[in-house]
This record gives structure tokens, C-alpha cells and sequence, in this order.
């Protein structure tokens, strides 16, 4: 299953949001905690060290 990190007011999430949903591949869309304050952790600063959004994961990947 894909999980894609985004926020609402991204319009580059917005783009792989639509991409995603095009090709009919099904996935999680989740805005990552602490975003707005800079205190995110876990798997989204995993996947974007800069913890930016979007963020795309791919089980391992």
C-alpha cells in the first residue's frame, strides 16, 4: 500500500494526488504531525529528511 504525506494547501501533493488517483493505484493520504511547527519525526522524516512534502512511500522504499 502507498502512503503519500501531503498537505492540503500543496500543490505539488496535489499533483501525485491526482497522478495516483489517475492510474487508479490505491493509497493513505496523511499530513504529517507537527508539520506546521517543525517538530514531525518518524517515518515521514524518514522518507524527506527536509521534511518536505509530497512524500511518497512504497512499503520499503
Amino acid at each position: 500500500m502507498l502512503t503519500l504525506y501531503e498537505h492540503p494547501l500543496s500543490a505539488y501533493a496535489m499533483k501525485v494526488k491526482m497522478a495516483l488517483l489517475e492510474k487508479n493505484l490505491e493509497f493513505n493520504a496523511m499530513i504529517p504531525d507537527g508539520l506546521a511547527d517543525g517538530t514531525t519525526g518518524g517515518d515521514f522524516v524518514d522518507a524527506s529528511p527536509r521534511a518536505e512534502v509530497p512524500a511518497l512511500i512504497d512499503g520499503d522504499w
